[in-house]
């Protein structure tokens, strides 16, 4: 994904988006702005990924149970880097 956006979505799971199961990947210049999830990841939802980068991205307003902007799990490979991540709830 990249240079794009990701608004006002709802998701059980990353509700900007979900990332599961030996996914490899990246995440560049896009902006992830409020996004709901009922459980994990308002923004941004990892989980079991091999390699993912999320890369010169914005992560705001985002809303969830778990992780309002970002929530990772069994995933040794994710490297988030030179992201803007604030302003969530859960």
């Amino acid at each position: 994904m990249f240079t794009t956006a990701t608004s006002d979505n709802d998701a059980q799971f990353g509700g900007g988006v979900y990332v599961t199961e030996d996914c490899a990947g990246f995440i560049e210049e896009t902006d992830f702005q409020g996004n709901y999830a009922t459980d994990e990841g308002g923004g941004i939802c990892v989980v079991d990924a091999n390699f993912f980068v999320i890369n010169y991205c914005s992560i705001t307003e985002n809303k969830s149970q778990l992780g309002g902007g970002i929530f990772a799990m069994s995933s040794p490979k994710l490297y988030i880097m030179d992201c803007n991540i604030a302003e969530h709830s859960t």
